[in-house]
């Protein structure tokens, strides 16, 4: 399978970045790092916190990515569940680019396997499965 040159050039600039190698002035940062700082979403983090928009020195960068559902249970939600998450957060196009294509890895809804190969006990798949 052929990708278009941008595709491609996109491809290699993202996966080839942490093999780039060490830079004379350790101070600057990894490539790593840089695509992280100039990532949208780190930025609205950090302006969030800046602006004190309901981030404070407690909340971490996870709990933010679930607040605005980047990250969150590998499953749909119900309304009850949603309530005092962020749902307006992503825009179209967060949501081609990343809810999507994420929510196709998803198992079925009646597909508990990976409570087994997870080793999860008993009682925490049956609250798992209470809360949905």
């Amino acid at each position: 399978m052929e990708f278009p040159a941008e595709i491609e050039r996109l491809i290699v600039e993202q996966t080839w970045a942490w093999r780039e190698p060490l830079r004379s002035d350790w101070r600057s940062g990894s490539p790593i790092l840089h695509i992280l700082h100039d990532d949208i979403w780190w930025m609205d983090y950090i302006y969030d916190y800046a602006m004190g928009l309901g981030t404070t020195s407690e909340t971490t960068w996870t709990d933010w990515c679930q607040n605005k559902l980047i990250i969150g249970p590998p499953r749909m939600r119900s309304d009850r569940e949603l309530t005092g998450f962020d749902e307006d957060y992503m825009n179209e196009e967060d949501i081609a680019r990343h809810y999507i294509p994420w929510s196709k890895t998803w198992p079925e809804p009646g597909d508990h396997s990976w409570c087994k190969v997870r080793g999860v006990p008993e009682w925490a798949k049956k609250e798992y499965l209470a809360a949905k």
